[in-house]
């Protein structure tokens, strides 16, 4: 590899959107859909990298090569390639008048809008046990893409609709349900068979899934695992780019900004919910992992 693994620079959405050039006519930290884009091979990220967002590309015409966690492959037309935060990258080339549709957004944006009841096990396979390397047959390839022009339409022109934030919201669940739909008929398993690591981390995150709510301890997942705690911390980290407490967090914060959009939720019952002992000590939680109060960031969305 030409760069060590500790060395592997981490884009946010917006560094990203600049390094590429991408023109789009608006865009946030944590979203982004371009359209039928033609694309070339780009020196500047002929080296590993991560994102901090989920990335799903949409090959309309022609084939693109990509390298994903070290692996080569060539996506051509009708097929998808969708990517995790922890996935390493490197962008390599692609056939003379490709064209292509994308769509990225960060763990931050799926908390805020998705209402995908089967989110969190969606996109666990994606990130530990799914290849990134997707064939759907043409009338379903066809949906996807049509809900992806239909995202891109409501995203540019929320603001010209006195609803265009909900119907955004909307369209965005679509485009969600599309993809797990896709998901579970044709995304292939990476392997047969696992490492012992990678099996230790798929444990662990199925185990976060059914309990985050009541544990946020590294020690009480190490102790069911039957793994010391400071190994269970490495081997995620070196699996998915996160440690466990890291993981543990993410997914505490991801459900309390789900529970803030419900207005009929008090603070304190949202606290409740995610067990943590009191209002104070869920507001101190939160602010420290977002830069916001609980009540701040109900003002904000």
């Amino acid at each position: 590899m030409a760069n060590k693994l500790k060395d592997i620079p981490v884009f946010n959405l917006l560094d990203f959107v600049q390094e590429h050039s991408i023109d789009v006519e608006s865009f946030s930290n944590d979203f982004v859909v371009k359209i039928a884009t033609e694309v070339y091979e780009n020196e500047k990220f002929d080296y590993l990298y991560r994102t901090e967002f989920f990335f799903v590309i949409l090959v309309l015409r022609g084939e693109i090569t990509v390298n994903i966690n070290n692996q080569e492959y060539k996506a051509h037309e009708h097929q998808l390639v969708v990517t995790a935060p922890n996935d390493i990258k490197r962008s390599l080339c692609a056939m003379e008048g490709s064209i292509v549709s994308g769509v990225a957004f960060t763990p931050n944006f799926l908390a805020q809008i998705a209402e995908f009841k089967n989110l969190p096990e969606v996109f666990n396979y994606i990130s530990y046990q799914g290849s990134p390397l997707w064939s759907p047959d043409l009338p379903d390839f066809n949906r996807m893409k049509e809900v992806t022009e239909q995202l891109s339409f409501r995203y540019h022109g929320q603001k010209e609709h006195p609803f265009g934030k909900e119907i955004l919201k909307n369209v965005f669940n679509i485009f969600l349900y599309e993809l797990g739909g896709i998901a579970q008929k044709y995304a292939p398993v990476k392997n047969t068979t696992f490492t012992r690591k990678e099996h230790l981390v798929m444990q662990f995150v199925n185990m976060l899934q059914k309990r985050f709510k009541e544990q946020r301890n590294v020690q009480y997942y190490a102790n069911e695992l039957n793994v010391n705690p400071k190994y269970l911390t490495q081997t995620v980290k070196e699996v998915s780019g996160k440690s466990a407490g890291e993981l543990i967090d993410d997914f505490v914060i991801q459900e309390a900004k789900l529970l803030l959009t419900d207005s009929s939720l008090s603070i304190s019952e949202v606290g409740d919910i995610l067990h943590f002992s009191d209002q104070s000590f869920f507001g101190k939680f939160f602010k420290r992992h977002t830069g916001f109060s609980p009540s701040e960031f109900r003002k904000v969305e």
